[in-house]
């Protein structure tokens, strides 16, 4: 019976035909998650209520950052009114 061998150039050639074909198939199907649904509102000025009281830890459900996806500056701003 033979022994599989396998030299350093096939296994390179291996590993990268493996990596370009994980590519491809994940720019077939679509690139990764989709576009996330968002939502607006119009900002107002008013009193905050307290709403709860009581003591101990409070702790927040979900940690979200938002931020922009290009650096850079503004160039100008929109004034309400």
């Amino acid at each position: 019976m033979k022994k599989f061998s396998i030299n350093r150039k096939q296994a390179i050639s291996l590993t990268a035909l493996v990596v370009i074909g994980a590519i491809a198939i994940v720019v077939l199907r679509g690139g990764g998650p989709g576009a996330v649904q968002v939502s607006t509102a119009k900002v107002v000025r008013g009193e905050l209520k307290p709403t709860l009281f009581g003591i101990g830890v409070v702790e927040a459900r979900r940690n979200i950052l938002v931020g922009p996806t290009v650096a850079g500056r503004s160039c100008r701003t929109r004034r309400p009114g």
